[in-house]
């Protein structure tokens, strides 16, 4: 995504894509590394916040999309009402451009850890 861009993409995340994390999440504390619980509730987490900004995002696209579809002619009132949700839209791009981020190196860092924890 290029800096300053909106990101542009409406994806209805409305499913719970974690039901083994939610069915199994008491299990979590007969894991008997500490380090390695925190790291999966870390991943959960962030990928749980990721998807719900994603789902955020669209919504707040959908209230651009709504103002710019208003019968009759444009005013410049609505004008900066656009123009400000597009700049919050910029933002938030932002916002989702690093948890995307963090999200990446938390799965780098766990899945080997869940590779070493199931041999071992």
């Amino acid at each position: 995504m290029a800096e300053g861009a909106i990101f542009d993409f409406e994806w209805p995340v409305r499913h719970d894509y974690f039901t083994v994390y939610t069915a199994n999440a008491a299990l979590l504390g007969r894991l008997p590394d500490g380090a390695l619980r925190a790291l999966i509730v870390r991943t959960y987490t962030a990928a749980r916040g990721t998807l719900d900004s994603i789902a955020f995002n669209g919504e707040m696209i959908a209230r651009v999309e709504a103002l710019q579809t208003v019968p009759g002619p444009m005013d410049a009132d609505r004008q900066a009402l656009i123009d400000a949700h597009r700049a919050n839209l910029v933002l938030y791009a932002q916002g989702i451009k690093q948890s995307d981020a963090e999200l990446g190196t938390l799965f780098e860092t766990l899945l080997p850890r869940l590779k070493e924890a199931a041999v071992g």
